[in-house]
């Protein structure tokens, strides 16, 4: 495949990907622990990037365009069942920053996303969850004092902008707090055991 399909490849699978989401969502049946059609989703896409990969290196934004490499970050994203595969994609990411061929921001997002699944303080404050008082907040931070410096330094709007931003479409999407938070806690962290992500 040339850069150009590969490109369109990359939009189609993450807008159907996003279909998928849609209907879940609005059905309800997206928010109810890891729907398994989601799950399958993200899997067979994961293979397909993996599959791009190991013909051009990590997707950027020079080999495939603005809209394929977002899609792409998209797809590793929502990939949280192949512990592997996302840590693989954080280690091309960083060689393609080291290159001046990829933005820092997306390292940002995909170290914090390997962290969240792993359970431990996040670096950049880019994931959120529900918080005790039944607020989508920020996931536990490392160095809460400085995440609005390395913010900025990764190309990241402050961290306060963000959470208000996200507080807004989550309200807008009708979407409601968990009745049990550490109900939740224990069921998210029995799965990113069960998953892999801890040993």
């Amino acid at each position: 495949m040339d850069e150009q399909t590969i490109g369109d490849t990359l939009v189609q699978i993450m807008e159907y990907d996003l279909k998928v989401r849609q209907r879940l969502a609005k059905t309800g049946e997206l928010f109810d622990g890891y729907n398994k059609e989601m799950e399958t989703v993200h899997i067979e896409n994961a293979r397909r990037l993996e599959d791009i990969i190991s013909q051009i290196g990590w997707p950027t934004k020079d080999k495939v365009g603005k809209k394929a490499r977002d899609a792409a970050m998209i797809i590793v994203q929502h990939t949280i069942s192949l512990p592997d595969f996302q840590r693989g994609c954080l280690r091309h990411i960083k060689e393609a920053i080291d290159k001046k061929q990829e933005d820092k921001k997306y390292y940002a997002f995909l170290y914090d996303r390997i962290c969240f699944n792993e359970r431990r303080p996040q670096k950049f404050g880019t994931q959120y969850d529900w918080d005790r008082d039944g607020l989508m907040s920020p996931w536990i931070i490392e160095n809460p004092d400085i995440v609005n410096i390395l913010r900025k330094e990764y190309g990241l709007n402050p961290i306060e902008l963000e959470t208000k931003a996200i507080r807004q479409r989550v309200k807008d999407n009708g979407e409601q707090a968990p009745a049990d938070f550490e109900t939740r806690q224990q069921e998210i962290y029995n799965w990113s055991k069960k998953t892999g992500w801890i040993k």
